[in-house]
């Protein structure tokens, strides 16, 4: 059985929002997205945080990829 990933972003106001300055994976450029990460296999699994724009699509790459290894890609068709 494949598991089922889980991944949002949504921006938010730094004045009513007490998140970190620097994106909290790279912690080199500025955040500007908050993210949140989790698992059908274990929803208490979950990461979130605060991120730069890079990192954010760094996260949805690493999300496709890890999507295409369980069922597996054949010259763009996939295979379940």
């Amino acid at each position: 059985m494949v598991s089922t990933d889980i991944m949002s972003f949504s921006t938010f106001d730094r004045e009513t929002v007490n998140a970190p300055d620097l994106c909290s994976l790279c912690r080199a450029k500025a955040a500007s997205l908050r993210y949140a990460v989790s698992s059908s296999d274990d929803a208490s699994q979950k990461l979130n945080g605060y991120c730069c724009s890079d990192c954010a699509s760094n996260l949805v790459t690493a999300l496709e990829q890890r999507q295409r290894s369980q069922i597996g890609v054949v010259q763009g068709v996939f295979y379940a």
